[in-house]
């Protein structure tokens, strides 16, 4: 049986997630108390337990005139001891009819690695999103301006910013408050922030996680001021010896092109123009 989880099944949601993701306690009690949702889960009932999640979270799709309503899968799992026997195939279908049900034009989802395209491809998915991630050493830094700052910002600059930079794209995931105020508190739990920066030219915002020994940007708003310039201001602020920033498509060269999100559309796709797309802050 697929149904909603119950607050009788936090448990055994606890102990699957650190299963599947390898999480500590800490950080998965982080993520059922401050994201969680029932209703944005389905779990897969059987023999008298949970064999399978996976969460659906809202997000908004856009792009110049035109705002559409999607579901961003994520934490999609199965028991290790009954994997390979289709339970993630079924709550993807599962997670698949709720959406067209509720009006929702798109399913999105970032796969953890890059085997799990194939998979996805396989159920449906499509290539959607790209972005540019390159690292960078303290050393190679530029200094930072004169005139330049960096500070921890709330959610609500963070979102006002955001929002206002990537409108144009052609296609633009849109996280609500409450999804990038979790962002926030998750960064800064971690030991990074969320950035606002500003300098002589411009403006920039960052979202800053320490991820497998150096700062991850996994977020880099620019409005007037260029990459150098924003991590300049971001390395004044952290000092870290290595940084791996995560940029729109065609900011770096092309050898820093990668794979990141997918769409599965649940209605026509839209004909849409503008830069390019963007989706980011997931947690890959």
């Amino acid at each position: 049986m697929i149904r909603h989880p119950s607050d009788g099944d936090l448990p055994e949601l606890t102990s699957l997630w650190q299963e599947a993701f390898g999480d500590s306690q800490e950080e998965t009690s982080f993520y059922f108390q401050y994201r969680h949702r029932h209703g944005n889960m389905l779990v897969k009932e059987l023999d008298g337990g949970i064999a399978g999640m996976l969460s659906m979270l809202p997000v908004t799709l856009t792009a110049p005139g035109l705002s559409l309503p999607g579901r961003y899968v994520f934490a999609v799992a199965t028991k290790r001891e009954q994997r390979g026997q289709g339970v993630s195939t079924e709550l993807l279908h599962a997670a698949h009819e709720t959406m067209r049900r509720e009006g929702a034009a798109v399913s999105l989802l970032v796969p953890a690695d890059a085997g799990l395209f194939h998979f996805y491809r396989k159920r449906g998915y499509q290539d959607q999103f790209f972005i540019n991630e390159f690292s960078i050493k303290a050393k190679e830094i530029l200094p930072m301006p004169a005139a330049g700052e960096a500070r921890r910002c709330t959610a609500e600059e963070y979102t006002f910013l955001r929002s206002a930079v990537f409108s144009q794209s052609r296609l633009f995931v849109k996280w609500d408050i409450e999804a990038l105020e979790y962002v926030r508190l998750g960064a800064e739990a971690s030991g990074g922030a969320m950035l606002m920066m500003s300098g002589g030219s411009g403006q920039a915002a960052a979202v800053c996680e320490p991820r497998y020994g150096a700062m991850r940007v996994s977020e880099l708003i620019l409005d007037g001021l260029s990459w150098q310039e924003a991590l300049a201001m971001i390395h004044r602020h952290f000092n870290a010896e290595r940084y791996v920033v995560r940029v729109p498509e065609g900011l770096r060269g092309h050898d820093s092109r990668k794979y990141f999100g997918m769409a599965k559309w649940l209605t026509e796709p839209p004909q849409t123009e503008g830069g390019p797309p963007w989706l980011a802050l997931a947690k890959d």
